[in-house]
């Protein structure tokens, strides 16, 4: 008969590797979709890049530790935040979209910063990862649109979608 140690250490056993998987599963989707909007913009040079998607961030690709929590921290089986930052201008302007992705027994929910939800299926397939390509640039240039157009009717418009920007310096 095992004792409560080994039952304890078993059942640790089987929520760290199903964490572990769950963290390089929203690794490789995170990975997947920097490098597909990065294609899809057709931008001059390095265009987007993985940062965290709450907190501080600078303009500089983070990879795997833009993930928040990250693996690193250790296991968790847990909803994880991350942000992709748009290159938007010549003069090295950037936009950070904010992100949180889970996972259920199909499919991806990104949800982005205004409640709204783009899922992607497990597999990934190319259809679906060009709609979310789509779809985060119509957000983002409407998103500036709306700010125009909220600035010329005398109205400041919101942030829901939880775009940040940031200047590189010269």
């Amino acid at each position: 008969m095992a004792g409560r140690f080994e039952e304890l250490s078993e059942a640790f056993t089987r929520f760290d590797e199903l964490a572990a998987a769950h963290a390089e599963r929203i690794k490789a989707l995170a990975f997947t979709l920097r490098d597909a909007f990065e294609e899809f913009l057709e931008g001059p040079g390095e265009c987007v890049y993985l940062v965290p998607g709450v907190g501080a961030w600078e303009i500089r690709d983070y990879g795997g530790l833009a993930l928040n929590p990250s693996p690193e921290a250790g296991p968790r089986l847990e909803p994880v935040s991350v942000g992709l930052a748009v290159r938007v201008s010549a003069a090295q302007d950037w936009v950070r979209l904010p992100m949180n992705i889970a996972i259920d027994e199909e499919s991806f929910l990104i949800t982005l910063e205004d409640g709204s939800d783009i899922e992607i299926d497990i597999e990934m397939s190319p259809e679906e990862v060009a709609d979310f390509c789509d779809d985060v640039f119509e957000r983002l240039r409407n998103w500036f649109d709306d700010q125009v157009e909220g600035f010329d009717e005398g109205d400041y418009a919101d942030n829901e979608l939880g775009v940040e920007l940031q200047r590189a310096s010269s």
